[in-house]
């Protein structure tokens, strides 16, 4: 087991069980209705999408934070009947978008903490598990802004044929690049490829009890699943899409009961597309346009 695989399963022996706490069930709500033309979709879902990947769909240097290692969840905090609930939900999700899960007995790299406490939590995280949470520049940043849920990502480069980094020694000089991530070239990378893209190593996510009061797990676990499954920047507005992204500012007759439409067409394309190529954003908007138009449709 690695140090960081071991250090997440002792974070979750770390964490009691959060106090049980009122929910409402969720309902249907009417989501915001976006104008299908096709002229509108397309600069709405390039809009969705530019804001929840960080750079324009145009963009050409910034690649997509994605799992590529089966993902084995780990629920902690709850009482059994709500922590189950919570983990089926959320394995729901991960299937849904077909991404691989690991078996029983597996590693936990997808770990969600419901806690009262979460700035206590994770400032003790820190210096009891400083291989998971080793980042004091996104450390300060999950610290200072409070939210329902936080999430903590940890990511590795790999290169285009998803091989981790090596260390370049020569001869007798020993190690000459230090600890710094050497990438060999193991074949030919056209310009419009990425010769390393961030893989999601592993996640943590920070669940709020006293800030999800009247929300159900269904939707926070659909929240936990789009924030986790690839890197989002949380403290971006996503604006009118209609997305799950907008439980916690969406007046309570207008939230997303889970994943949207939206969300799960995003979702599927982005891990049906190419991780190294340049012009990810481009194919996910047009497979998600094709695909919205469709269900318009019918």
């Amino acid at each position: 087991m690695t140090k960081r695989f071991a250090a997440l399963v002792l974070l979750a022996a770390l964490v009691s069980p959060a106090p049980p706490s009122a929910r409402a069930d969720g309902n249907d709500a009417a989501l915001p209705k976006l104008d299908v033309t096709s002229d509108a979709l397309q600069r709405a879902v390039s809009l969705y999408v530019a804001k929840l990947t960080g750079a324009a769909v145009t963009s050409d240097d910034h690649p997509i934070g994605l799992w590529t290692s089966p993902i084995c969840p780990l629920v902690a905090g709850l009482r059994h009947t709500d922590a189950q609930e919570l983990f089926d939900r959320f394995v729901a999700a991960v299937d849904d978008v077909g991404l691989p899960r690991g078996g029983v007995g597996c590693r936990p790299n997808f770990v969600i903490v419901v806690t009262a406490t979460p700035e206590a939590d994770l400032k003790a995280w820190r210096k009891r598990l400083p291989i998971v949470f080793g980042n004091p520049t996104e450390m300060h940043r999950l610290l200072a802004t409070p939210r329902p849920i936080r999430v903590w990502y940890n990511t590795n480069l790999r290169d285009g044929y998803g091989m981790a980094p090596s260390i370049v020694g020569f001869g007798d000089t020993g190690n000459t690049f230090g600890s710094a991530p050497v990438f060999e070239q193991h074949g030919s990378f056209p310009r419009f490829e990425f010769a390393v893209v961030p893989h999601l190593d592993s996640v943590v996510v920070l669940v709020d009890i006293d800030r999800v009061v009247g929300f159900d797990w269904r939707q926070i676990a659909a929240y936990v699943a789009m924030s986790g499954l690839t890197q989002v920047d949380l403290d971006v507005d996503p604006g009118a899409a209609p997305t799950i992204l907008r439980l916690f500012a969406a007046d309570a007759a207008a939230r997303p009961t889970g994943l949207t439409t939206w969300d799960q067409s995003f979702l599927r394309d982005l891990y049906h597309t190419s991780a190294v190529d340049r012009h990810q954003r481009v194919e996910v908007a047009k497979r998600m346009v094709q695909e919205l138009a469709l269900t318009k449709a019918n």
